[in-house]
């Protein structure tokens, strides 16, 4: 969605997300957080709010994995699907796609 929901200019992408982050306030990190939910709509209508979750995360633990859940907008979908073809890639950089885990929880929740 580069473009369109958010700059695909780089440049234009890291000011943007820093000026969300700033206004979000000093992090009040958690150590314990397991899962977070923030609106995933264009950055001018909820970047702010998004960055004010994410500050939550404690930026100096590692997670092994982390799992990005949202709704389609395209087309409807009974139950969930599972992206497993590749990597992201987003105006700042590859987000790594585990291909191997996205691929056992098809395998393992596939409907007949």
């Amino acid at each position: 969605m580069a473009g369109s929901f958010y700059p695909s200019d780089p440049g234009q992408l890291k000011s943007q997300l820093e000026k969300y982050f700033l206004a979000a306030g000093n992090p009040k990190v958690k150590s314990n957080i397991a899962a977070i939910i923030v609106p995933h709509a264009g950055y001018v209508f909820s970047g702010e709010v998004a960055a004010s979750g994410f500050v939550q995360l404690d930026p100096d633990r590692e997670y092994k994995h982390i799992f990005v859940i949202g709704t389609s907008h395209y087309v409807y979908l009974k139950g969930a699907s599972v992206y497993n073809l590749g990597n992201f890639s987003t105006p700042l950089g590859i987000v790594e796609v585990d291909t191997d885990l996205a691929s056992k929880l098809i395998r393992k929740n596939a409907r007949i």
